[in-house]
């Protein structure tokens, strides 16, 4: 009965003891997992500024949360750290530096890696600098004819191990601009010296052979003709080997706008004559495109534009745009106006940085002051004169039938101009759609004849932009444009609509009246022969897409140049949303002196104002 009884009261706590170790196994699983810290100490002196060094270059220092990390992921990192963090000391000129990283009192490098600790609480990253090295004893070489020796690799300066290897880049450099493509580094030999905290380097060169360029081999499909690519690329056969007109030609095929694709490489070996092959992989664009753009504001009403791009017209690399324009919409007591023009341009046509196009344009405007009927037809020159600076020649000629609706109601005359036009452009910019630093200079000289009046005329352009950050965090940008122009040798009554100016609206006086300061008091409508518009904006960058911005905006028109004329100016705020087509713009203006304000106005467009 005894034993009976006994085996009762095992089996009745069977279940509560299964209750239980369910209850303790929850209980573990539900437990908060032991947050793992990571602490990086210096034993020794710690030099000014290398603290950050080593936490950028530490895995387990990047790594934003670590918590909840499995064991051997943090272990990874650990033991992938001994080299980074030794490769940042090298690169601040620390060769005697020692890394000790634990894992919760245990060196990372010393564990068994197949039997890894199932979890890791605490990592403490040890650093002893130790001394700066300095450089001793450099010898580099032998250097290309007229190069000098890399900057930075000095004796007894501080031995920094990117300034060795930029050094060692540099040199090999020289040689491939002096025309030695397969040059190599024969030997390299870098002693640090720990008594004297010296380092000793030694870099030997292969120069090898001259070399002459061989064939432009075309890869790839594209529908361009193949000697079209050659003459865009503008690499002469025999010519001596120079990898910076390789980067030239490439940059010039991108700029087509024709290709998705541009690869352009060396061959490895070297030809018959010491000759070397530039391999060329070319990806097309589809070769049509349609694009539309929408802008308003309450005094230059709404502006419809749209285009049609045909890529590789001919084969020849070619690009025509036909636009559409339609402006002055939807907005009382003005009359549309309306534009179609085309453009054929042509790369590469005088040489590789040349490029040649036609264009024609036939335009309905209808102004406050005169309503006008004109056509267009131009020939022209690009040419590419360095990297910022663009050259340009244009001959035109232009037929305008104007009616007046000012002094002479009704009155009727035609023009017809034949010009040449010389541009010269220098863009410094850092970006284009929204500059943040550099500056942005046009020039523009004129000549020209009216066959109606008999009456020869020049006229004179320049444009300048500077935008310069105003704060450390880069989010500040003051931007300032200053533009200038004026007609020479006409009267007033002779000389063509589109060679007088107005000031007033969205592209010169934020605020006014579009088009509403004219030459005279009394002819307030009329063009003046010269003009000069000043505009400033503060532009805060409040957020990677979102700015504001605060400007103010000054014109003068004058009726026979600068000594006597009219201004008037403006102001306002605006928001700048970023996309990738540029920021999208609204801006709110109102007049602040000057004829032809009529309130605060509103402007919606894409794109910085200037």
């Amino acid at each position: 009965m005894q034993g009976l009884f006994n085996a009762s009261k095992t089996r009745a706590a069977r279940p509560v003891l299964r209750l239980l170790a369910w209850v303790a196994l929850w209980c573990a699983l539900a437990a908060p997992a032991q947050a793992l810290t990571v602490d990086l100490r210096f034993d020794g002196p710690e030099p000014d500024g290398l603290r950050s060094k080593v936490a950028d270059a530490s895995g387990l220092l990047s790594v934003p949360d670590l918590a909840g990390a499995q064991a051997d992921d943090v272990l990874a990192l650990a033991q992938a750290d001994y080299a980074r963090i030794v490769a940042a000391l090298y690169d601040q000129s620390f060769y005697s530096g020692v890394v000790n990283i634990t894992a919760d009192g245990r060196e990372v490098a010393t564990l068994d890696p197949f039997n890894p600790p199932r979890s890791v609480a605490q990592v403490l990253i040890r650093v002893r600098a130790g001394p700066a090295f300095t450089f001793g004893r450099i010898r580099i070489g032998p250097l290309a004819p007229g190069s000098t020796p890399p900057p930075g690799l000095v004796r007894g300066q501080r031995a920094f191990a990117d300034v060795v290897r930029s050094a060692t880049q540099q040199a090999g450099d020289d040689w491939r601009a002096a025309g030695h493509a397969m040059v190599d580094v024969a030997d390299v030999d870098i002693v640090a010296n720990h008594a004297s905290a010296t380092l000793d380097v030694t870099v030997a060169l292969k120069p090898g052979p001259l070399v002459v360029f061989g064939d432009v081999v075309i890869r790839g499909e594209t529908a361009v003709r193949p000697d079209r690519v050659r003459k865009i690329m503008g690499l002469s056969k025999g010519a001596r080997y120079d990898p910076a007109l390789i980067a030239a030609g490439a940059a010039r095929l991108r700029k087509t706008g024709v290709f998705k694709s541009v690869s352009v490489r060396e061959d490895d070996r070297l030809g018959p004559g010491n000759s070397l092959d530039v391999l060329v992989s070319l990806v097309d664009q589809k070769p049509r495109r349609i694009g539309v753009g929408l802008e308003a504001s309450t005094t230059d009403g709404g502006r419809f534009s749209a285009f049609w791009l045909h890529r590789n017209v001919l084969g020849r690399a070619d690009r025509l745009t036909v636009d559409v324009e339609a402006s002055q919409l939807f907005f009382g007591g003005m009359e549309p106006d309306y534009s179609l023009s085309f453009r054929i341009a042509r790369p590469a046509a005088f040489g590789p940085n040349s490029t040649v196009y036609v264009g024609g344009k036939a335009r309905l405007l209808a102004e406050p002051a005169f309503k006008s009927k004109d056509a267009f037809l131009s020939f022209g020159a690009t040419r590419q004169q360095t990297d910022r600076l663009v050259l340009g020649a244009e001959l035109g000629l232009q037929y305008s039938q104007i009616t007046d609706r000012t002094v002479t109601p009704n009155t009727e005359q035609r023009f017809v101009v034949g010009s040449f036009d010389l541009t010269a452009t220098l863009d410094q910019r850092d970006d284009p759609l929204d500059a943040k630093s550099g500056y942005y200079l046009q020039a523009r000289i004129k000549p020209f004849y009216e066959f109606e009046f008999d009456n020869e005329g020049l006229q004179l352009g320049i444009d300048g932009r500077i935008y310069t950050p105003v704060s450390q965090r880069d989010d500040l940008t003051f931007a300032l444009r200053a533009q200038a122009q004026t007609t020479l040798g006409l009267p007033q009554g002779q000389t063509p609509t589109n060679y007088l100016f107005y000031s007033g609206g969205a592209g010169t006086v934020r605020g006014q009246g579009y088009q509403s300061l004219g030459a005279t008091p009394a002819a307030a409508s009329q063009g003046g022969q010269a003009f000069a518009g000043l505009s400033t904006e503060l532009r805060w960058s409040v957020t990677d897409t979102l700015g504001l911005v605060g400007f103010v905006d000054a014109g003068f028109v004058g009726q026979d140049g600068f000594d006597q004329g009219q201004v008037h100016t403006g102001a306002g705020l605006g928001v700048r949303y970023k996309t990738p087509l540029g920021p999208i713009r609204f801006d709110i203006a109102a007049p602040v002196s000057g004829p032809g304000g009529d309130g605060v106005q509103l402007y919606l467009g894409i794109g910085q104002s200037f």
